[in-house]
C-alpha cells in the first residue's frame, strides 16, 4: 500500500510513515512521548544496543539520523 509510506508529522517535528510507526510499535517504542528526532533516535539505538538482529529498526534509525542531520544543518 502506498499510503503507508507517506511521511506525517506524529508531533514535535517527527515524521513518520504508517510502515515506520508499525516497526516502532512492533518493537514497543513510544515515538509519541518523544520531545524531538533526537530523542526517538536515542531510544532506538538504546533497544538496537540490547538486541542482536534488526534490519529494519536499524534502517529506520539511519533514515531519521539522515533526516535530522539535514534538518538541523546551518544553511
Amino acid at each position: 500500500d502506498i499510503n503507508k509510506s507517506f511521511l506525517r508529522d506524529v508531533g514535535n517535528g517527527i515524521m513518520l510513515s504508517s510502515n515506520e510507526i508499525d516497526i516502532l510499535n512492533r518493537y514497543g517504542i513510544d515515538y509519541k512521548s518523544c520531545m524531538s528526532v533526537s530523542e526517538l533516535i536515542f531510544k532506538i539505538e538504546n533497544y538496537l544496543n540490547e538486541i542482536e538482529d534488526s534490519v529494519d529498526l536499524d534502517e529506520l534509525s539511519i533514515r531519521l539520523s539522515e533526516f535530522n542531520y539535514y534538518s538541523n544543518i546551518n544553511k
